[in-house]
């Protein structure tokens, strides 16, 4: 595992515990579609490493960006 992948990890599990609905649901859906649980939990992923992505690009561009100031 990449230093970003656990980084997204640690930052999806932060924020899914601050979601008590979104854990409720999950939880409900375990019980009869795992399937279901099991892509959302992917989706959910996915989405977090996008903005997780995103914002480490804008912070290395706003680096090169300070560092090319004569």
């Amino acid at each position: 595992m990449t230093d970003i992948e656990a980084l997204n990890e640690s930052i999806a599990e932060k924020l899914y515990t601050q979601e008590p609905l979104a854990e409720a649901i999950l939880s409900f859906l375990a019980k009869g579609h795992p399937e279901i649980r099991r892509e959302l939990l992917a989706n959910y992923d996915q989405i977090i490493a996008r903005n997780t992505n995103t914002l480490i690009s804008e912070a290395k561009q706003r680096e090169a960006d300070i560092e090319s100031i004569p």
